[in-house]
């Protein structure tokens, strides 16, 4: 066995232990949801979008629908493992 193959062999058997892969963020869920510091997640309204013109949805209507809204209890679990740090 060549001296590069041994030391490669020492390098990746290490006595920290076999470190598992980092958690890595659900890059759709991170642009999407937003975690607030005291732990609540923040979303933003659907339907904003498409068809926004006067004969659709009202003035009214597309105001509401800027102001977003929080997660609910069930569904932050779920969200709160895709945008961990």
């Amino acid at each position: 066995m060549s001296c590069s193959l041994r030391l490669r062999a020492v390098k990746n058997n290490t006595s920290e232990g076999n470190n598992m892969p980092k958690m890595k963020t659900h890059r759709g869920a991170s642009k999407r949801f937003k975690l607030k510091p005291s732990g609540v997640i923040k979303r933003s309204c659907a339907y904003k979008n498409h068809k926004a013109n006067g004969q659709i949805k009202s003035r009214k209507r597309k105001r509401n629908l800027m102001k977003g809204g929080y997660l609910a209890p069930s569904d932050a679990k779920f969200i709160r493992k895709m945008i961990v740090r």
